[in-house]
């Protein structure tokens, strides 16, 4: 319930002037006002402490709500200025600033001391000979274009010149998924799988 100045001041003499009674403050304020409900008892209590605090009965939120504006100072908009000038090729967008990167997957810094305290249990293990270095198998799939398509994604090249190479393919090519296991005592596989 949004009150009108002279409707503050009402509350607060009358708050007063009613022995510092809410509830015959309200209805007081009600028959004065014509209005079916009064104000809380809280929102009375504020009012009055507020007064007595700052001896002002005025609302502070109007017009304070939403976001904040920034402040824009003449010496903001001269050194973007500046900078635009300086540079006109650059787009719009990059003189904006821009948040902060945020990173996508945070490692737990107990995670590397870890992978090196199981790496020496493990060879501790297999030195004890606990472990039969034969039974430990290392496993991988990858798909593979029958069209001629490379996923270049984690490639290297290490060239003086960029090749310049574009290779043309299709949207749903036929595809092969080979896997196959590597161990102390051999290689299993390679088995093809067609698929689409």
């Amino acid at each position: 319930m949004v009150l009108s100045l002279e409707q503050r001041i009402f509350l607060v003499l009358e708050y007063h002037c009613l022995e510092h009674s809410c509830v015959q403050t309200r209805r007081s304020f009600q028959r004065r006002f014509n209005v079916r409900r009064g104000p809380s008892n809280n929102a009375i209590k504020a009012l009055v402490e507020k007064f007595e605090r700052t001896g002002n009965v005025n609302d502070d939120r109007i017009g304070n709500f939403g976001r904040p504006r920034s402040a824009v100072t003449e010496s903001n908009v001269d050194a973007v200025r500046q900078l635009i000038l300086q540079q006109p090729w650059t787009p719009e967008n990059d003189h904006a600033p821009h948040p902060a990167p945020q990173p996508s997957h945070i490692q737990d810094p107990d995670a590397t001391n870890a992978r090196y305290d199981f790496a020496n249990t493990m060879l501790q293990l297999v030195d004890e000979d606990d472990i039969d270095v034969g039974n430990i198998w290392f496993s991988d799939e990858a798909y593979f274009n029958l069209d001629g398509f490379v996923n270049k994604h984690n490639w290297r090249i290490w060239e003086t010149e960029n090749p310049l190479i574009a290779v043309p393919s299709c949207l749903y090519s036929p595809k092969v998924k080979v896997w196959a296991a590597i161990s102390y005592k051999g290689i299993i596989g390679h088995f093809f799988e067609s698929t689409r």
